[in-house]
């Protein structure tokens, strides 16, 4: 193949009299190349490759009902996004066709989003990314680039260098590199061999925690202080509260009844929050000069943290490498139930929460969940304002309703039917197929209420006439606190 940015020419290649056939385009890894290098055949390929899925989604929901859109999202996302999604990271920013090749992208994904979640295919695109709680294509392209050099980082150092060491190119990597360096900059990742002298105990319950009594619980771990104080362990319990802006970290010495606050100066995870305290506790212990400690913890996922040979989180390669080079022989770490009438626990339950206002202030570097967790933040808040900005003149209603995107559907932990979420969600957008919406699509004559002569909008379905509300649901309401949830939302 013979790439050029103008004019392809033809080479005469001959081995052994045999004759080279060139190609204008190959297929690698599933990502189609073209002698142009020219990302748009890639995405002709996959839209032809997406049309049997969408074909199968269409079938399992519909307008008013089918899947409900909880369940048709995590399906249309499984089956066509994974599939358009691929090798997405080498497109992020092409030169040339980068509004195109979006445009193309999102083609393929809006019916879809539409379908799923209920509402109709001229519903506003950005208010459908905005229901659906997914970032538009070219936002999600960026997050994914930054994902992926998160994976060259780890996986191949020489090739993050030559992103990282070189100005900035008309390159996806280098144009996201460069769009968060500072982040890229502040990970850290450090190699650890599993120390056999730290013990994780995470079944210390003789059932499931929802099973166990409060009494049971208090018994258990009261009984397993009385044995780590009988065999001379320095005992520790630590706890993590997040903020808006900045995470605090509670440690609280059982045996000395000392209280430490730490205070970090941006907000993480949980589970980050949670492995800088059980370090911070170790390398008290440590100071101490005491050969066995036991640290009590709330989080069940730091504890799995601790308890893996190869976390890329530094937090754990330093528990380690600081157990390595201690005079500690034994350390262990056990999950303790939060907020169940455990004392210790609900100590450094509140020095953790006080430690977020008045902490000591640490400055930590970034592991890549945090580092990926600050782009796609990043990303959110620019999705956010090219929300703002696009609802000026589109959308108008949507954006009084919600003035800012949603990160999260906002029918995830409702107990609705299908059909009801999909009717509320037409509602949102300005489209619930009330007859001021048919008669604008010409689906209707006129836009008059068939049973009081009004003009029939939504306003006048939910607020002002109940018989026309009956008609818009098909049938009557279940129940009169049907008829309330709705004119509540």
């Amino acid at each position: 193949m013979y790439f050029a940015k103008n004019s392809i020419k033809q080479i005469t290649l001959n081995i052994n009299d045999i004759s080279i056939r060139q190609d204008k385009k190959l297929k690698f890894l599933g990502r189609i190349i073209f002698n142009s290098l020219s990302v748009s055949e890639h995405y002709t390929f996959i839209e032809n490759a997406v049309i049997n899925r969408t074909n199968l989604l269409r079938c399992l929901t519909s307008i008013k009902g089918g899947l409900h859109p909880k369940v048709a999202l995590n399906v249309y996302r499984s089956i066509v996004r994974s599939k358009i999604e691929y090798s997405r990271t080498t497109t992020a920013n092409s030169p040339q066709y980068i509004n195109n090749i979006n445009k193309k992208v999102e083609r393929l994904q809006n019916e879809m989003i539409k379908r799923s979640l209920g509402v109709p295919k001229s519903s506003p695109n950005h208010v459908i990314y905005t229901l659906a709680g997914e970032l538009p294509s070219a936002h999600r392209a960026q997050f994914l680039t930054a994902k992926e050099i998160i994976r060259v980082r780890l996986q191949n150092p020489e090739l993050y260098d030559i992103i990282a060491d070189n100005p900035l190119v008309k390159s996806s990597y280098s144009k996201v590199f460069h769009d968060h360096a500072e982040i890229f900059e502040r990970i850290k990742t450090v190699a650890y061999s599993r120390q056999n002298s730290l013990h994780v105990r995470t079944n210390l319950l003789p059932s499931k925690k929802d099973n166990t009594g409060n009494e049971i619980l208090q018994a258990i771990y009261n009984k397993e202080i009385a044995h780590y104080k009988m065999h001379d362990f320095e005992l520790f319990a630590t706890d993590a509260s997040v903020k808006n802006n900045a995470t605090g970290c509670g440690i609280y010495n059982i045996s000395k009844k000392q209280r430490f606050l730490f205070k970090i100066d941006f907000k993480t995870s949980s589970t980050f929050g949670e492995l800088f305290a059980l370090k911070k506790a170790l390398q008290i212990a440590v100071e101490d000069r005491k050969d066995k400690c036991v640290l009590f913890t709330d989080s069940l996922a730091a504890c799995k943290a601790l308890a893996t040979d190869n976390s890329d989180n530094f937090l754990v390669g330093e528990f380690h490498n600081i157990l390595r080079d201690s005079n500690v022989q034994r350390c262990h770490v056990i999950w303790t139930p939060g907020h169940r009438g455990i004392s210790f626990n609900e100590e450094v339950d509140y020095l953790a929460k006080q430690a977020a206002e008045f902490g000591a202030p640490v400055n930590s570097e970034l592991s890549t969940n945090e580092a990926l967790m600050m782009i796609k933040h990043k990303n959110v808040n620019d999705w956010n304002d090219d929300f703002s900005q696009i609802s000026m003149t589109k959308g108008k209603n949507f954006f009084q309703i919600c003035g800012n995107v949603f990160t999260r559907p906002w029918y995830l932990n409702l107990n609705l039917s299908s059909k009801d979420t999909k009717l509320i969600n037409r509602l949102m957008v300005g489209q619930p197929y009330d007859k001021v919406f048919l008669h604008r699509i010409g689906a209707v004559d006129n836009d008059i209420c068939d049973t009081c002569g009004s003009r029939e909008d939504a306003q006048h379905c939910i607020f002002e006439c109940l018989s026309a509300l009956f008609l818009a649901l098909d049938k009557p309401p279940a129940s009169i606190g049907h008829i309330k949830t709705l004119v509540q939302f």
